[in-house]
């Protein structure tokens, strides 16, 4: 079959599954598989490699993150060390099983095809993603359903909404970087309907809703499609008011943009209002012999998951209460259990355990007839990232500081905030499910084959509903940790670009050339750029993600 990319044709030949006959997966990464193909030229091992001692690896190396999954940490390795070739491979459809759901494995190989270069790919993979999640959420009543049943991680992935808003913003970037403003501009329309359609409040609105708004607007005005851009620059001013500060928290250049373009359109009175709501604002250099490059710089990766847990045990006097049909009694076993959870999370909270998680504990517990009841759910893991070093754009003796424009990690730990409550519910209701189920087991058991058949029977019953229990910590781990924006008015015509990391004394740590741009007269050349790490002086591979 021939595959289509942004670039070339190819011809793609073979490419079955791990066990003859291709599978659906398999099929769906055919493109993927191509370009590893070319690129790599041979098949990776099948399995993921283990982790290096700590002392072999860099200060920096994703591998050093416990809490990141196997495949996460060798993905982010990669890239943060540049070995771009055997990120790729990774991927292969023979390659090691990094991610076992479809719509996941998508969302990361669009990134990592990104950032080969492979635009055109990159875009197939998120179509593909956000079709197959649109088709999950048609049906996500039963999978809310089956969350009461089983444990959310053994259900189908569906992207937070925030991950989602991330897909149609990796599509019209991977447009501007292939010089496809038209195609860009579509994605740009996306990115306003589906922020319109979402009813949500809060840090997503203000971190995330306000930078895509934004970039929507500079890549309709790239596209000279001025009322689109003026639209889309008003969406964005309602959204940063959102944020603590209000409008204070907005790109310094929010308000200019709005000046200019309202001057453009003749919209006096919006002119009139953003001269009002942006003190110090002044209209820029005028002149037809100017253009403005703009960089979209992504640093760092967004926060993960992981799991806590915490267990709490029922001991025998407490199961004969719980069964005895005795209201008395069973609200004091009732409120001894509570009292023991509230202690464990407690404990959890002081020195990130409690007592009762202990296996030792357990096996005595196990042993003494008591069943255990295990909590497991996801949360953020604050990776400690230092200070960020200063961003500042350079080209030739021209320079501008990078702004803030999204914070990606917060939006994720804001959105399963909003969701721990129905997410506890649901984990409490499943939990106590299965321990009247291991008691049902073990009963029978007893009945059948005396006491010591029930009580061993009742114990791997009680173990197997634990280890079933797994909190859901998938999510798309490539994303960047913020988004920042730097740009800058020049002359037309060809010029070196680059980017320099500075520490807070102002001292240069490192440069990062960027191909030449090409600055047009009148026109905004948009520029997407990736920092995978910027906690030394060493020198960092490109990143450079095209233009337009």
């Amino acid at each position: 079959m021939r595959r289509e990319t942004g670039r070339s044709t190819w011809e793609v030949r073979g490419g079955g599954s791990r066990g003859g006959a291709p599978s659906r997966r398999s099929a769906a990464r055919l493109p993927i598989a191509a370009f590893v193909a070319i690129l790599v030229g041979c098949a990776s091992s099948g399995h993921l490699l283990d982790r290096p001692a700590l002392e072999s690896l860099p200060l920096n190396s994703p591998l050093r993150v416990s809490t990141l999954s196997d495949g996460d940490a060798w993905l982010r390795h990669y890239l943060v060390l540049g070995e771009l070739d055997d990120a790729v491979e990774m991927l292969a459809p023979d390659g090691p099983e990094v991610v076992s759901d479809d719509v996941l494995y998508d969302l990361q190989a669009a990134i990592v095809l990104r950032e080969a270069g492979e635009f055109g790919l990159s875009n197939r993979a998120l179509e593909r993603a956000e079709a197959e999640a649109e088709q999950r959420r048609v049906t996500s009543v039963s999978r809310t359903a089956g969350s009461w049943l089983l444990s959310e991680g053994l259900l189908s992935y569906v992207p937070s909404p925030g991950e989602s808003a991330m897909i149609p913003y990796y599509r019209m970037m991977n447009h501007v970087a292939l010089g496809d403003l038209e195609a860009a501009a579509v994605e740009a329309r996306r990115i306003s309907a589906l922020l319109l359609d979402s009813d949500d409040e809060g840090v997503r609105q203000c971190r995330e809703h306000g930078m895509l708004h934004y970039l929507a607007a500079l890549v309709f005005e790239a596209a000279f499609e001025s009322n689109d851009a003026m639209v889309s620059l008003r969406q964005a001013d309602a959204s940063f008011e959102h944020c603590p500060g209000g409008r204070a928290s907005a790109p310094e250049s929010l308000g200019a943009d709005l000046l200019r373009l309202a001057d453009i359109l003749d919209f006096d009175e919006v002119a009139d209002s953003a001269i009002a709501r942006y003190p110090g604002l002044e209209r820029g250099p005028a002149g037809a012999e100017l253009g403005e490059v703009v960089v979209v710089l992504e640093r760092g990766f967004v926060s993960h998951l992981t799991e806590a847990a915490i267990h709490v045990p029922i001991f025998e006097e407490e199961i004969e209460d719980l069964e005895s049909g005795d209201k008395d009694g069973i609200a004091a076993a009732a409120a001894t259990v509570t009292a023991r959870l509230v202690n464990n999370f407690s404990e959890l909270g002081q020195w990130g355990h409690s007592w009762d998680d202990h296996v030792g504990v357990q096996v005595a517990q196990a042993l003494d007839g008591a069943h255990i009841l295990k909590l497991a759910w996801p949360t953020v893991v604050d990776e400690g990232t230092m200070r960020r070093p200063s961003i500042r754009l350079r080209v030739g003796a021209d320079t501008a500081e990078a702004d803030p424009l999204g914070d990606i990690s917060a939006v994720i730990a804001r959105e399963l905030e909003e969701t721990r409550t129905a997410m506890l519910a649901r984990l409490v209701t499943r939990v106590v499910a299965k321990y009247l189920i291991s008691r049902e087991v073990e009963r029978k058991a007893e009945e059948e084959g005396g006491e010591l058949l029930g009580f061993v029977t009742g114990r791997l019953a009680n173990f197997a509903a634990n280890e079933s229990e797994r909190a859901d910590t998938r999510s798309w781990t490539l994303l960047p940790d913020e988004v920042a924006l730097v740009r800058l008015t020049l002359p037309a015509g060809t010029r070196d670009v680059s980017i320099e990391t500075l520490s807070p004394s102002g001292r240069r740590l490192k440069v990062i050339d960027l191909p030449q741009v090409e600055v047009a007269a009148g026109k905004i050349t948009i520029v997407g750029a990736r920092l995978w790490k910027e906690d030394d002086g060493e020198n960092e591979p490109a990143i450079v993600l095209g233009r337009g």
